[in-house]
């Protein structure tokens, strides 16, 4: 996807939609969430959910793909993207939504006000495809406006913004940091475990993401790409799900878990994900 990415906690991408991000999210939520993620929506697995996708979502968005549930179309709406099958794609801006295209027939649109925008309004980028964004730029920058980051991605020609105050964290330096976060750092420095929190250096930024604060009763666990978890009895690989007659088998945030996918609303579990055929 582009103009509407999933991208690793930074101040480059968007964060528009309605609300705040809430509490933190919980153990169960987050099960629950991420199980429904990948089964709606796609990804690496549930751990991948826990470890790449719930950091850069802010909570109510998760909590409204737990509500839609079983029902796929509401799921994305959640996010702001539909797919849908076409006679011919051509990608391009219509209003303010990014359409993509899948091959000569599939058609992606992705609202501009979502929250994984990279702004409100769509433009056609240097490469000549829709990007979400806040408006044209031509210099690399990265600044606060209050609690939204910003950051010019020179190649696509964009300015892009998060919310970081929807996501429970603040501006600093230009990146979304938990507090204490926004001082200088090495760039290519290691991402490690700084008491609870997982620390990065983005830009030349250090970024704090704290978490027990964002993910209740989890700490950062892991020498080697750490991650906000509960435990080590097994090891986060992604895409490592499996399935025993309908039940879901997974290894979230360092904790063995299963559901049956039966129990969602689901009729089957295949390929390591719960479906509906």
């Amino acid at each position: 996807m582009r103009g509407i990415v999933i991208v690793v906690l930074l101040g480059a991408c968007g964060g528009h939609g309605s609300g705040g991000g809430g509490g933190a999210l919980t153990q169960d939520e987050l099960t629950n969430a991420c199980v429904l993620f990948g089964s709606c929506i796609g990804g690496d697995g549930v751990n991948d959910c826990f470890t790449d996708i719930v950091p850069q979502l802010p909570p109510s968005a998760m909590r409204c793909i737990i509500a839609a549930g079983t029902d796929c179309v509401a799921s994305r709406a959640c996010l702001g993207f539909t797919f849908s099958t076409v006679t011919a794609c051509t990608e391009r801006c219509d209003g303010n939504t990014i359409v993509e295209c899948e091959g000569s027939t599939i058609e992606f649109r992705g609202d501009c006000d979502s929250p994984l925008s990279t702004g409100p309004t769509c433009f056609i980028g240097n490469f000549g495809r829709p990007e979400c964004g806040v408006s044209t730029c031509t210099a690399e920058s990265h600044s606060c406006a209050g609690s939204v980051a910003q950051e010019c991605d020179v190649d696509t020609g964009i300015l892009g913004e998060l919310d970081c105050g929807e996501r429970n964290l603040e501006c600093a330096n230009g990146v979304c940091t938990s507090p204490g976060g926004g001082g200088a750092c090495t760039d290519g420095t290691a991402t490690h475990c700084t008491g609870a929190a997982i620390e990065s250096c983005n830009n030349g930024t250090t970024v704090l993401f704290d978490c027990p604060s964002l993910i209740s009763g989890s700490t950062c666990i892991g020498d080697i790409e750490p991650f906000c978890g509960y435990g080590t009895a097994c090891v986060p690989t992604k895409g490592a799900e499996t399935c025993t007659g309908n039940t879901l088998n997974f290894c979230a945030a360092g904790v063995v878990g299963s559901v049956d996918c039966t129990s969602l609303g689901f009729t089957q579990c295949l390929n390591g994900r719960c479906v509906t055929l």
